[in-house]
């Protein structure tokens, strides 16, 4: 066989090789991590050290939106009682309970009363816990969940537990750390000193060595605050981005920014949507250095690809919905260059399954509620 036919055989192959592995799907599946029993009747005027699920006009509420959690166990909080309750593994009642109702709780479990208001996003690492806390405003309770519902207001005008509390107040919010050794609370603070207060938070991520990011809005804009041992670091927004001529018309949303590890390298999704119908007509993921300005990676006119993640070696995931009612991730390159897939079929009733989520070490966690059990799962 000549030199140049076994070079073409060669290069037939390698191309083959790689088609097979853009195109290749790893099917993840679920394991639990923790699974919290519920507590679905709550004796009146009784603080629940358990999991409590509230009744509204036949509706199930209160279910903890996305945890946080350490080796030590998991938080969860709660938005009806106003507390956040730590359960070491799986166990049934709580064995740390947060107070941020701005009143005495009668519970033989150990209390650490934080600054007043609504809890929301979590995170934890293995020196502290970083807790949003929605600051309440007198003039607009009567649009929270119980127990704050307004008696006077029609049943359809109410907001059942089951909201989370930035969709039924548009109150700011602070963050609160709570040092494990100490278990003293101290509220994050802005440059100037002052508590900071961030009027859209979305999610509190956790990085090494006691690293926090905070996901929040500036003038519509997604931003990325960054904390270091709850000492601020710096503030990250996206750059200019310079908009094709092709879609000069064209209107520019940026949907997200999303960290690298270490917090010096950022990833940006922007849609340009047709003026007239709003339709999304092109989506652009752009990679971004810390303070500099944006550059375009990928490309794509699919309107299901959304931006899920940063990928571990630099590249980026899109996330889209399966046929069969799963996630589709598709893993690509920090050049743009599509690998392959990984695919979560979720088993059983597929509303019994929450919101899926990643961590930066790229770890994927779904919350369930399963059999009378609120569930953590990992997928691998």
């Amino acid at each position: 066989m000549s030199k140049s036919r076994l070079l073409a055989i060669l290069t037939l192959i390698s191309a083959v090789s790689l088609s097979c592995a853009r195109f290749r799907i790893d099917e993840l599946s679920p394991s639990v991590l923790y699974s919290i029993p519920l507590q679905l009747k709550i004796p009146e005027k009784q603080f629940p050290e358990g999991l409590p699920v509230l009744e509204t006009e036949r509706i199930y509420g209160n279910f903890p939106y996305m945890p946080a959690f350490n080796d030590d166990g998991i938080f969860l909080s709660d938005v009806s009682f106003r507390v956040i309750r730590f359960f070491p593994g799986s166990q049934e009642k709580a064995a740390w309970i947060l107070n941020a109702s701005g009143a005495k709780i009668a519970s033989e479990v150990e209390l650490t009363p934080i600054p007043s208001g609504i809890p929301g996003a979590l995170a934890a690492g293995d020196d502290a816990l970083y807790a949003e806390v929605h600051e309440i405003e007198e003039d607009k309770k009567k649009t929270y969940s119980p127990p704050d519902a307004n008696p006077d207001l029609p049943p359809e005008s109410r907001l059942p537990a089951i909201l989370r509390p930035e969709y039924s107040t548009e109150s700011p919010s602070i963050v609160v750390r709570i040092d494990f050794d100490e278990r003293k609370p101290v509220v994050l603070k802005n440059r100037d000193g002052k508590p900071a207060h961030f009027g859209r938070l979305s999610r509190l991520v956790m990085g090494e060595d006691d690293t926090l990011y905070v996901f929040h809005f500036l003038d519509d804009k997604p931003a990325i605050t960054i904390y270091k041992e709850g000492v601020l670091d710096h503030t990250e927004v996206p750059g200019e981005i310079a908009v094709p001529d092709q879609l000069k018309n064209h209107k520019l949303q940026i949907e997200q920014m999303i960290p690298y590890p270490g917090g010096q390298k950022f990833l940006l999704s922007a849609v340009f949507r047709n003026p007239s119908t709003f339709a999304p007509t092109e989506r652009r993921i752009y990679v971004q250095s810390s303070g500099g300005n944006p550059t375009v990676i990928y490309t794509t006119d699919e309107p299901g690809d959304a931006l899920s993640w940063s990928a571990p070696d630099g590249g980026f995931i899109l996330e889209t919905l399966d046929d069969s009612g799963g996630i589709l991730y598709k893993i690509f390159s920090d050049q743009g260059e599509y690998r392959n897939n990984q695919l979560l079929r979720f088993p059983g009733v597929r509303e019994s399954w929450r919101e899926t989520y990643r961590n930066l070490n790229n770890r994927i966690f779904s919350v369930r509620i399963n059999e009378g059990n609120y569930q953590l799962e990992e997928w691998q």
